[in-house]
């Protein structure tokens, strides 16, 4: 038994000894405590023509003791039952388990509330974002069409001030074209070329560009990277004049003009994704390379070189073009062991002619 339940059970057997000699020895207490305890109560035979109110019972000494030991026995029981329960050890944990879980109840309450403001936030902001982004596809919508408009009236400024008729005759002496295939299908390609005027003064230069059906469609030049330059001290700027999914045509503008006699060498760089996905996809591709519309029969100089790296694997390469008379086609070590095929033809007339190589790979 704890200190606290002593002494309460020390008490109410004080309280409860000087109740029941009080009771037993003072009829005007006792009856007082008994009319208190039995007021309003219904007897079994309550005596004839008395109203059961305070005073109407006869002072029993002995049954008025009783009946205050018991209540207080009652009561000191209840309270050392009470005293008993709070100082267990078992119940104090409980207790206590039961504060730091409402407090954590707490706590996470709060959470919640805090991650219910937050959704809410990002629900508005992402409504916001969402009409950002539906004016923006409009807007670029919208700039494709322009684009396009721009493209087709580059070829009808271009036909009006050049129309069709004998092309100013251009010898392009030289031409060096390397590609970088990478094993994720994409790579730069470079080209140089060194075009010469013959008889005219040559404004613009078309070059053309087909991706296969494996590389994906690109809407604009900037998302291959495109940049031609002229290495001399002169410049050059181009005009898109046809703009598919996979097929872009550029002409190039000589500024100024290359006059007769004069030669300029030109670089164009663009980085196609997916250019080599045929290749990669089916292990086995075909690439040409050629000048349409050149208007002259002189001979030219021709490499083009394809660097593939080691993650690509063996590629071999065959030429199942038109066959050039002293042409060769070899394979060289490339970098970080890789390969690099090389096929060169030290004079070579381009005119209507297309170089095709066979690429297959193990």
């Amino acid at each position: 038994m704890s200190s606290l339940a002593k002494h309460w059970f020390k008490v109410s057997v004080a309280i409860l000894t000087l109740i029941a000699a009080w009771a037993t020895t003072s009829e005007s207490l006792g009856t007082l405590i008994q009319n208190l305890i039995f007021l309003g109560l219904q007897t079994t035979t309550p005596p004839q023509g008395i109203t059961l109110t305070a005073g109407n019972y006869t002072f029993n000494r002995f049954g008025v003791g009783a009946l205050v030991v018991f209540f207080i026995l009652l009561v000191s029981s209840v309270v050392l039952v009470i005293g008993q329960y709070r100082q267990n050890p078992t119940v104090r944990r409980l207790r206590q388990r039961t504060s730091e879980l409402e407090k954590k109840v707490e706590e996470q309450g709060a959470e919640i509330k805090d991650v219910t403001n937050t959704y809410e936030t990002t629900k508005s902001q992402l409504g916001e974002l969402q009409q950002h982004f539906n004016k923006t596809d409009d807007e670029l919508t919208l700039l494709n069409g322009e684009y396009e408009r721009s493209c087709q009236n580059a070829f009808r400024i271009i036909n009006q001030l050049y129309p069709a008729g004998p092309i100013p005759r251009h010898h392009i002496s030289k031409i060096d074209l390397d590609w970088f295939p990478k094993a994720n299908g994409g790579g730069p390609i470079r080209l140089t070329c060194h075009i010469k005027s013959i008889n005219d003064p040559v404004n613009y230069w078309i070059y053309r560009i087909r991706a296969d059906e494996e590389s994906p469609e690109v809407s604009f030049m900037k998302q291959i990277e495109f940049h031609v330059e002229d290495l001399e001290d002169t410049e050059v700027a181009y005009l898109v004049s046809r703009n598919e999914g996979r097929y872009k045509e550029v002409c190039v503008f000589f500024l100024p003009q290359i006059e007769p006699g004069k030669t300029r060498k030109i670089e164009l760089r663009y980085r196609w994704p997916g250019f080599a996905q045929r290749l990669i996809d089916k292990n086995e591709a075909q690439y040409d390379w050629g000048f349409k519309g050149v208007p002259t029969d002189e001979l030219s100089e021709v490499t083009f070189r394809a660097h593939f790296e080691r993650e690509i694997g063996n590629v071999k390469c065959k030429s199942v073009g038109v066959r050039v008379k002293g042409a060769s086609l070899k394979s060289e070590p490339g970098k970080e062991n890789g390969v690099t095929w090389v096929y060169h033809a030290s004079a070579v007339s381009l005119r209507d002619k297309t170089v095709s190589l066979l690429f297959r790979r193990d």
